[in-house]
């Protein structure tokens, strides 16, 4: 059995793990099964990016979820801060909670 580690990084916010199995899954009326699907359907692909960290792969612990601005320096360090109310807004029409700051964020995720 080997384990596999994946670095990931960005700029955003961790955001609060929803479970999908649950009967109380937040306010979030979805077809989807999982965070991880829910992300790659919902998510504006061209503006944002997600990742998880952790070993939950590994050892069945959750793993943290981040969600990422692509391209964050695009229009240089002056607009960044466009892009962080731009994410917050996504964030918040997914019905997403951001933990913690915004900024520069990752981790590895074992597998």
């Amino acid at each position: 059995m080997g384990v596999d580690y994946t670095s990931h990084y960005g700029i955003g916010f961790q955001i609060k793990y929803i479970d999908f199995e649950s009967e109380n899954k937040s306010s979030i009326n979805t077809e989807h099964e999982c965070l991880e699907e829910y992300l790659d359907e919902e998510l504006d692909s061209e503006l944002f990016s997600w990742f998880k960290v952790g070993e939950g792969s590994y050892t069945g612990e959750q793993d943290e979820y981040y969600v990422t601005i692509n391209s964050p320096f695009e229009s240089g360090i002056n607009g960044l801060e466009y892009k962080e109310t731009i994410l917050r807004l996504g964030l918040k029409g997914l019905k997403l909670e951001p933990i913690g700051s915004f900024g520069s964020i990752g981790g590895l995720e074992v597998s």
